[in-house]
């Protein structure tokens, strides 16, 4: 709170669990658009003047580097910024959807639940992968996206596309495929088609016929050389595959600058 504080236009006022709202720094305005966590540290300017961590507010704040926005930051915490030690922080559901803007029973209708933290693994929200006939192949842990490692695969698990087994995927006459699960939740909850590709390089050409068929499909291309990667191998994956539908690419980029994905739309 002190952090933000200092470096703010108003003062913070609290905004719900965790939460804190003020003026945002990045332009004027007279009804505060800007929060952070003072759980995890994030914050976000609702009006589209960007989202990020205590580092990246540092750095535009002062007109500075990341690096050296984390060595001040690391300076300011007490501690080394040469080491840069894992957090390994924990990820809550409850904080999954909250990050989302995700229901949290409709999350948990889907099957995702989380992990307590041990000793060697942070708390973390899983996210089971069903197959055509609604049998679980695959779980996805989804970790505090501050740790190193952001992601991890279960043990003994076969990954396929995410959202195979609803039924608003099976019967659509089109489908949408996106990097990731959120963006297809967040497709979900309103009502479009979606499949998630667990990764920009991971779509497989045997998943086209499986999953996609002859269906139109449209491939959401995020702004930054991944999104131009998934495209990419996408395209050829179903190419190489046979497919005979027709394809058409889009960016929620493009709808609002300020959004990468359709979660953030």
């Amino acid at each position: 709170i002190r952090f933000y504080s200092e470096r703010l236009p108003s003062a913070p006022k609290p905004a719900g669990d965790h939460k804190y709202n003020a003026c945002c720094p990045f332009h004027q305005e007279r009804n505060p658009s800007f929060w952070f966590n003072v759980k995890n540290g994030m914050w976000k300017c609702e009006t589209g003047c960007g989202s990020g961590n205590a580092t990246t507010f540092l750095a535009r704040v002062e007109n500075i580097g990341n690096q050296e926005a984390w060595e001040q930051l690391c300076k300011l915490a007490g501690v080394d910024a040469k080491e840069k030690p894992d957090p390994k922080l924990p990820l809550t559901l409850e904080m999954y959807a909250a990050s989302k803007k995700l229901p949290l029973d409709f999350l948990r209708q889907l099957g995702l639940s989380e992990k307590q933290s041990t000793d060697y693994v942070p708390g973390h929200v899983t996210i089971p992968y069903y197959d055509s006939d609604g049998a679980c192949v695959a779980v996805r842990q989804r970790r505090n996206p501050n740790n190193k490692q952001r992601f991890a695969w279960n043990k003994g698990g076969t990954p396929i596309v995410y959202g195979a087994w609803l039924d608003i995927n099976k019967t659509a006459r089109a489908v949408i495929l996106v990097e990731g699960e959120s963006d297809a939740q967040s497709c979900w909850l309103h009502g479009l088609p979606a499949l998630g590709v667990p990764g920009a390089t991971n779509f497989q050409g045997a998943w086209t016929q499986r999953y996609i068929g002859d269906r139109d499909v449209y491939i959401h291309v995020e702004p930054d050389n991944g999104g131009a990667t998934f495209r990419q191998k996408v395209i050829q994956a179903l190419y190489d595959s046979g497919y005979k539908g027709t394809v058409r690419t889009f960016a929620c980029h493009d709808i609002d600058a300020a959004c990468k994905d359709p979660s953030d739309l």
